[in-house]
């Protein structure tokens, strides 16, 4: 479910001093343990044409998983992560 960040608490004193920032974010789905981070075309290319920093968070913490399931998370869907930043023309930080 994605929520509009500018509804979160986290964000009140955003939205106080640089309200326009919040028009920056842009949340999209997708899923790690997916082809492609389980993105659309169109956001791929959203993402490779306009974006200039990522943020990854995504993983498991549930340590009672068996270790392929953490890894194919946390490991290969960090790889994706990074694979898809290698494409990002105007990221600021490599």
């Amino acid at each position: 479910m994605l929520h509009n960040p500018a509804s979160n608490q986290a964000f009140s004193r955003l939205k106080r001093e640089r309200i326009t920032d919040l028009q920056k974010i842009v949340p999209i789905s997708g899923n790690v343990e997916s082809a492609n981070l389980g993105i659309t075309h169109k956001d791929e290319e959203m993402l490779r044409e306009r974006v200039s920093v990522v943020f990854h968070a995504a993983a498991t913490v549930e340590f009672d998983r068996p270790l392929i399931e953490a890894i194919r998370i946390n490991y290969e869907g960090t790889q994706k992560v990074i694979d898809l930043c290698k494409k990002i023309k105007q990221l600021r930080v490599k």
